[in-house]
């Protein structure tokens, strides 16, 4: 999931505040650096990430933050995934007591699918901090792509129990009933979810709410809605629909568009449908992910 809009506006001005205060300050230029590249604007901005990322390396290359957010842009903007490899592993040895470095470790790991590992370092991450919620929903998220669907049920249930607001654990939780084929349960999940509306599609196309969903993928393909939600969202719906041809359409757009959430291309059971035919493969190899 990305940063909220309003969130992530704050958080820039936070840290450009702290840099115009003192042009030294690695860290403050790293967290920036990962304010733009976790936004929903992260194409336009990701050439300020990657020289702010720079500028904390050169000001301090044993910052394990600043490591990290180079990671971030060579993993989640450039899709080049040997050298953010090197990053998150470097930022890791400098910063091994960083729970977020470990979760954003396993996000890679999974990515690239190394899965068993994800799953360790997001672990590591939780027992580093056990009380904030979003490494627990990080976790959740590593054992879904994992496919340990019931643990990702334990795990989300146990994040609720710490936070019944947290939309994420709702999420990665009905994410696990669709898998299980617990539909109605699942929308009822999606629900107290802020970004669900395509999932909640899928699911109504699965039952066969043709019309529901259909309603809903009206609303997906407003710009303002494709322009937050992005092109891969209008392929999962025509997935749940089982108009494959429309779902290949749609990711072939999401690919032009630099989609982010086209990361988890590789690992998603959601795509499971489209793996047999040679074009999502291509959209795989041109993303840097073999199948």
């Amino acid at each position: 999931m990305k940063a909220t809009s309003e969130a992530t506006l704050r958080a820039r001005g936070y840290f450009q505040q702290a840099i115009d205060k003192d042009a030294a300050f690695a860290l403050a230029y790293a967290e920036l650096a990962g304010a733009y590249i976790y936004s929903a604007d992260a194409n336009e901005f990701a050439p300020k990430a990657r020289a702010l990322a720079s500028k904390a390396l050169e000001l301090d290359d044993s910052l394990g933050e600043a490591h990290l957010a180079m990671a971030w842009v060579n993993a989640w903007h450039d899709w080049d995934w040997a050298a953010a490899g090197k990053q998150f592993e470097r930022a890791v040895t400098l910063n091994p007591a960083s729970p977020l470095t470990h979760a954003e470790y396993g996000n890679y790991l999974t990515v690239v699918g190394r899965a068993d590992e994800a799953v360790a370092e997001a672990k590591r991450a939780v027992e580093l901090d056990p009380v904030t919620p979003l490494y627990g929903t990080l976790l959740a998220a590593q054992l879904f792509y994992a496919r340990q669907f019931d643990k990702v049920i334990e795990q989300a249930r146990n994040d609720i129990d710490l936070d019944s607001g947290s939309g994420d654990a709702h999420f990665w939780l009905a994410r696990a009933y669709t898998s299980k084929g617990m539909y109605r349960d699942a929308l009822a999940e999606f629900g107290k979810s802020p970004r669900s509306s395509d999932f909640q599609a899928y699911v109504l196309g699965r039952l066969g709410e043709r019309d529901q969903a259909r309603r809903i993928l009206e609303q997906l393909q407003t710009p303002s809605q494709q322009k937050r939600m992005g092109a891969s969202s209008i392929a999962i719906v025509y997935v749940g629909l089982g108009d494959n041809e429309k779902a290949i359409a749609w990711l072939k757009k999401a690919y032009e568009a630099h989609d982010f959430f086209l990361i988890s291309l590789k690992v998603d059971p959601i795509w499971d449908a489209l793996r047999q035919d040679p074009r999502f493969t291509d959209i795989l190899h041109r993303i840097g992910l073999p199948q």
